[in-house]
C-alpha cells in the first residue's frame, strides 16, 4: 500500500487501514521514529478487562506491591469478621 505527503505534511491513511484499525477523525496518533521509517500508533486506552465464556478477567499490568495490598485486605475482614473495625 502506497501513500503521499501533501505540501502541508499531511499523510492520508488508506480508507481500509482506518477501518481496520478503527481510526475516526480526531483520533490521536503517537508518532515514532525508527531509523529511516515512520511508525503512527493511535493513542487509546488500552482495554483491561476481556470476557471469557462469560466471565470477566482483568489483562492489564498490576502495579504497587500487590502482595502487601492483598495481606491488608485479608487482615481487615478478619478484623470485620471477628468483630473488630477495618484498620
Amino acid at each position: 500500500m502506497e501513500t503521499t505527503i501533501d505540501r502541508f505534511g499531511r499523510v492520508l491513511i488508506p480508507k481500509k487501514v482506518r477501518d481496520d484499525l478503527g481510526l475516526r477523525p480526531g483520533t490521536a496518533l503517537k508518532v515514532e521514529e525508527l531509523g529511516r521509517a515512520v511508525r503512527l500508533s493511535p493513542l487509546t486506552e488500552e482495554t483491561v478487562l476481556a470476557d471469557e465464556g462469560g466471565i470477566l478477567v482483568f489483562t492489564g499490568r498490576i502495579g504497587g506491591d500487590v502482595g502487601a495490598t492483598l495481606v491488608d485486605v485479608r487482615e481487615d475482614r478478619l478484623d470485620t469478621l471477628m468483630g473488630g473495625s477495618p484498620r
